[in-house]
């Protein structure tokens, strides 16, 4: 064989080497993306863009997410605030509601991100500012907890419950019920917002985590890798620790004591 011929079959190889690595990594390229889309993102990250699209500021609703994972709420209701700001005022600081007759004149009792009523004053906050309403309302939830296993037992879902008698109050107005202690009744619209946000990404992403749901017997569950943080309320503040740092009134930083 002539040298020509053999740089010809040399060439020959050498292009079918480089067609069939150039196949390789378009295949390879092509798995990595489907993988990478088939997967489900983090349960942070689902509530963050469900939010989004609600309205919400991204980065405040990082912020809200922290302050749930500090005050020990439980993983699956991550994402509490966002929904629930979602569900009562589309996540607007000037948002009014529950319109009542006050001496002739018309007052809106719930204000701001929450629709949090006066009540919120009094324990210090500014309800159209995002950190400091969602401190408050946050902190009144868990400590509601002590006075829900109280009056309603351990067997009902204690967050649950308490998110709800904060909504609506600790006892029944009904005539059917009035006095009783309030331990179920119709969800919490942030709930149901929040569930919605599950349901939707389930949709997209079978192995989503769940959202406001509990997990299947025997099926795995995260435990919260930080313990509990305890409010304080001193001098009419209710004060949510946030990296040492507590948010209060009109979002001004409050340092906490150490």
């Amino acid at each position: 064989m002539e040298w020509h011929d053999r740089a010809r079959e040399h060439e020959r190889r050498a292009a079918v080497l480089a067609v069939t690595i150039v196949v390789a990594l378009v295949m390879l390229t092509g798995w990595l993306c489907s993988a990478a889309l088939g997967q489900a993102p983090s349960r942070a990250r689902m509530v963050v863009e469900a939010a989004a699209e609600c309205g919400c500021d991204p980065y405040t609703v990082t912020a809200w997410l922290d302050m749930e994972r500090l005050a020990g709420v439980p993983e699956r209701l991550r994402g509490l605030l966002a929904a629930t700001a979602c569900s009562e005022s589309r996540c607007t600081a000037d948002a009014l509601g529950d319109w009542r007759e006050v001496r002739g004149e018309r007052i809106a009792k719930a204000v701001g991100w929450f629709q949090l009523w006066p009540w919120a004053v009094r324990a210090g906050a500014d309800r159209r500012d995002a950190m400091s309403a969602a401190g408050v309302y946050l902190g009144q939830i868990s400590n509601a907890l002590r006075t829900t296993r109280r009056a309603c037992g351990k067997r009902v879902d204690l967050w649950v419950v308490a998110w709800m008698r904060v909504n609506r109050g600790p006892r029944w107005r009904t005539v059917e019920q009035r006095g009783n202690q309030r331990c179920d009744g119709a969800l919490p619209g942030g709930l149901r917002e929040l569930r919605r946000w599950g349901k939707a990404a389930r949709v997209k992403w079978p192995t989503a985590p769940l959202l406001g749901r509990r997990a299947r017997p025997g099926a795995a569950q995260s435990v919260t890798p930080h313990p509990p943080v305890k409010f304080k309320r001193g001098a009419g503040l209710l004060c949510l620790p946030f990296n040492r740092r507590t948010f209060g009134p009109g979002g001004r930083v409050w340092v906490a004591p150490s």
